[in-house]
């Protein structure tokens, strides 16, 4: 198979595995690297392997994310869960307190500007001949 090709399927292998894990943060980035590092070697020394060799061997996307929250304790995957699970919603917070401050300064200019209108003095001259 040709090397540009199973890089490519290699990539997305990587990106779906990636995208499977509940939380992608520094245990599991460098999880995802190791495995990558040993995925590349195998490639390397075996030049004719391709993606479903590679999957056979090392399991498919599903499988890697699987074991590895297996392999980690329960607490430790409650505990890394629940704080997500806390910054997801802080970040929701965050964003909804900018979304209505944001309603309420355009509300605010708005207002500002149509009461503005009428108290601006318009001047009309009349000239008579």
């Amino acid at each position: 198979m040709k090397k540009s090709t199973l890089d490519t399927e290699l990539n997305t292998y990587f990106r779906n595995i990636r995208l499977l894990f509940p939380v992608y943060a520094g245990a599991e980035r460098r999880y995802v690297k190791a495995l990558q590092r040993e995925i590349r070697m195998y490639a390397e020394e075996h030049a004719n392997a391709s993606i479903s060799e590679i999957t056979s061997r090392f399991g498919s996307a599903k499988d890697v994310v699987k074991s590895y929250l297996d392999a980690m304790e329960n607490e430790d995957l409650y505990r890394y869960l629940r704080r997500w699970k806390r910054f997801r919603r802080f970040l929701a917070v965050i964003l909804l307190v900018a979304f209505i401050l944001s309603a309420a300064k355009i509300g605010f200019v708005f207002y500002n500007f149509y009461t503005g209108l009428d108290s601006i003095a318009v001047t009309e001259e009349t000239v008579i001949e």
